[in-house]
């Protein structure tokens, strides 16, 4: 038997079955490659065989598809997996990753962005909205933020040997007509918040907008920070982690977020990532986080049960 971890991020999926102490590494690709369920499935066989398990999945777009953690469970099954499956929005792993079950607020930063809070009792949920309703702060954001000011400068002509950092990046990843390509092909998802790498870069150089972009992102991460802390009672101090692919981004990130977080909050580094939380997920029953979260047991026969309910 083993205890299987995956994180289903946008783009792409982390897999880690541990069997005897002996870790062992998959994946799949992005949510949004394929269904939930054809994701997870992928990335729990490419480290462990059909058989009896314990299985924590951190799911990208857990309240997107109210159906979803069902499906998991039941592809699961169907594949001949049995054993434990709890499946939970990947805010939770995140949360249980960067604080070892403890108490705090983690901000998930990749492609996408969402805020949770917990104080070991209730959680609170901000943003996760997907890039066109939210994530504010993310890597998307960033990146869109960057090529919308390329394709405004762009067409304003500038002078041949005059463009800014940031449009010389987006032709050489774009092409040379960044509004034929937007009109013709817009970016997907993923391509779009991959430009972040670059805005980070180029503001590690000194270029003053890809700095302002950075600053923006982190300004946008504490007000969300904010908002998850609105509904706390007392105004103890609270311990802030910032994980995901952005958090890669550098100090004009991460200093505009420690500046604009709210006075109690303090910016540490997290102990472990989402991949340790989904890990974590197997071991552990943490109420706080409620709706948040989902489990099922798939008995001998395959049979589902959800709460004691055999489905």
């Amino acid at each position: 038997m083993a205890t299987i971890a995956v994180d289903v991020g946008q783009s792409g999926t982390r897999s880690l079955a541990v069997t005897a102490g002996e870790p062992r590494s998959g994946g799949a690709g992005g949510y949004w490659s394929d269904a939930a369920e054809v994701t997870v499935l992928t990335a729990v066989g490419s480290v462990a065989a059909p058989g009896e398990h314990e299985i924590g999945i951190g799911l990208t777009g857990y309240h997107r598809t109210a159906d979803a953690p069902e499906r998991i469970a039941a592809a699961l099954a169907a594949a001949g997996y049995r054993g434990a499956v709890t499946v939970a929005d990947d805010a939770v792993t995140a949360h249980l990753g960067a604080f070892g079950g403890g108490p705090g607020v983690v901000i998930s930063a990749g492609t996408g962005a969402v805020v949770l809070h917990s104080d070991g009792r209730r959680a609170t949920r901000v943003d996760g909205l997907g890039h066109e309703w939210g994530d504010r702060g993310s890597a998307y954001w960033v990146g869109r933020a960057a090529l919308r000011d390329a394709l405004l400068e762009e067409e304003g002509g500038p002078a041949s040997g005059q463009e800014s950092l940031l449009l010389v990046a987006a032709h050489g990843r774009l092409g040379d007509d960044l509004r034929r390509r937007v009109e013709v092909a817009p970016p997907a998802v993923d391509e779009v918040a991959a430009f972040a790498r670059v805005v980070a870069e180029t503001a590690r150089s000194g270029d003053p907008v890809a700095e302002g972009i950075l600053a923006g992102a982190g300004a946008e991460l504490a007000r969300s920070v904010g908002l998850a802390l609105g509904g706390s009672a007392h105004e103890a101090p609270v311990e802030v982690c910032l994980v995901g692919g952005l958090a890669a981004a550098g100090p004009g990130l991460t200093e505009s977020l420690a500046d604009a977080l709210p006075a109690r909050c303090r910016l540490v580094d997290a102990l472990g990532d989402a991949l340790d939380g989904a890990l974590l997920l197997t071991r552990r029953h943490p109420d706080a986080y409620g709706e948040l979260l989902v489990r099922f047991a798939i008995d001998d026969r395959g049979a589902i049960q959800r709460g004691g309910r055999e489905r």
